[in-house]
């Protein structure tokens, strides 16, 4: 896993500018075995991001409404940066730390996440990631425990279905063995 910061200076919507700036946590592992998935398994039938999670940085100041940190005017730079390094060093680095190991996303993983717009169902992009994080990292009974008591959800985040969520449970037995050992076949 690798903790990324993403930040650009953009036209905000009032004619002045904003610096729009994102939280991420992504793998190159995971993305490599989504890459190799057949599209049922996917969440929303689609390529996969090849990210486990992300977050905006206004997220931590407006949950409801994560808008960009404004920057009205060339005067104001300094004050935008300022907020950028405020947020940078304070909620983001703890929102990093909460997610800076497999057992710290395990216990995230059938969380609805609150950064998202279904704040009801695990976010299955997350889930599938971490479900494949625990099998390349030796943790295969993590894995098959998570995915059944995913499947044994009544309801999913409207990029997922029952149907999709076993097209990945079978896409993962065939790919790791020992996945498969644990899921009881």
């Amino acid at each position: 896993m690798t903790a990324a910061v993403m930040a650009t200076v953009q036209k905000d919507g009032f004619g002045g500018v904003g610096i729009n700036a994102r939280a991420w946590i992504v793998s190159a592992a995971v993305a490599d075995v989504l890459r190799d998935m057949p599209g049922a398994a996917l969440a929303g039938g689609g390529a996969e991001p090849n990210f486990l999670e992300s977050v905006l940085f206004g997220f931590f100041e407006h949950p409801q409404d994560p808008r960009e940190i404004s920057v009205a005017g060339e005067a104001a730079i300094a004050d935008g940066v300022g907020e950028f390094t405020r947020l940078l060093a304070g909620p983001v680095e703890d929102w990093f730390a909460a997610r800076g190991s497999v057992s710290a996303l395990l216990e995230l993983a059938l969380l609805p996440n609150l950064t998202g717009l279904d704040r009801a169902n695990p976010d299955p992009v997350r889930l599938r990631g971490i479900v494949i994080l625990c099998a390349l990292n030796g943790r295969s009974r993590d894995a098959a425990a998570l995915i059944d008591e995913y499947l044994r959800r009544d309801g999913f985040h409207k990029w997922d279905s029952i149907e999709q969520a076993s097209a990945f449970d079978a896409a993962m037995r065939e790919r790791f063995p020992e996945y498969r050992q644990a899921r009881g076949d």
